[in-house]
């Protein structure tokens, strides 16, 4: 399932995270969107390009340190008008762990310091991962008609396996290859959202291709996504697509798939700092 090809830089999952907390943005009167990620992170790219079609404000509070000249992301989000604030990695991985409510808080005194109003923003969490988002993601297969007994995506927070787990039929099961080492984090965050809703979808959480954790490869990874991209013409990169697409095959190499299985791969995108 090619969620790549809708659109590079706002496309892939993220569009349908973002597609109810703008509304819901709008509904509120706000005029700024306020998010988190790191300094390749999808989700900040996708933020500032939808803000600037949307004719929002948007601000990013960018993990480390602010570095120039910047990479072809945290560019591209400028160049699309979002604002960059820069914390350090501790201070970062405070927000990412807190509460939308203690987020807020936290948030509330950086957007003060650079003279920006909170009350005219919004706040969408790292990667899109609210109710809001997983009620995006709860859409992704809605005009999907094949049949399929798997169907597979790339987990970094379970927003994206949660809705696909929340909408596929009893008989099919949700696959996530996790591309950060965060087990809990990522089971307890799909757990929430379907016990909240009431939905049981059948899920399985693979932990065994992180390669060392997010944005981390090695020799093996890299060249397997570089073979894969020249032979089906089909571009994948080794943060997500990529180990979700090696775990897949090996798996499969393995028999951890009944035979004649009919599995569904959604390439949730991603692709954005590898265009020019």
């Amino acid at each position: 399932m090619r969620l790549d090809s809708e659109d590079v830089i706002a496309g892939g999952n993220k569009s349908y995270k973002l597609k109810y907390n703008i509304e819901e943005a709008r509904n509120q009167n706000k005029k700024c969107i306020v998010t988190l990620g790191g300094a390749f992170s999808n989700h900040i790219a996708a933020v500032a390009r939808q803000c600037k079609r949307e004719n929002l404000k948007s601000v990013g509070i960018i993990r480390g340190d602010d570095l120039l000249p910047r990479n072809i992301t945290l560019k591209r989000a400028e160049e699309d008008g979002m604002k960059l604030i820069f914390v350090s990695r501790k201070d970062y991985r405070e927000l990412r762990t807190a509460d939308e409510t203690l987020l807020q808080s936290l948030i509330n005194p950086l957007l003060e310091q650079n003279t920006i109003d909170t009350a005219t923003c919004y706040l969408v969490p790292e990667g899109g991962n609210n109710r809001l988002g997983f009620k995006g993601c709860r859409e992704i297969l809605n005009q999907q008609k094949a049949d399929y007994d798997f169907v597979c995506c790339a987990a970094g927070t379970g927003t994206t396996l949660a809705g696909l787990a929340a909408s596929i039929k009893p008989h099919q099961t949700a696959v996530g290859i996790a591309a950060v080492k965060d087990y809990d984090f990522i089971n307890n965050n799909i757990s929430t959202y379907l016990s909240h809703d009431h939905l049981h979808g059948t899920y399985k959480l693979i932990m065994d291709y992180t390669f060392g954790g997010f944005g981390k490869s090695n020799a093996e990874l890299r060249d397997f996504t570089e073979e894969f991209s020249t032979l089906t013409s089909i571009a994948i990169e080794p943060v997500y697509t990529g180990k979700m697409f090696y775990g897949i095959l090996q798996m499969i190499k393995k028999g951890e798939f009944p035979e004649g299985s009919n599995i569904l791969c959604v390439h949730t995108g991603g692709l954005q700092y590898l265009q020019p």
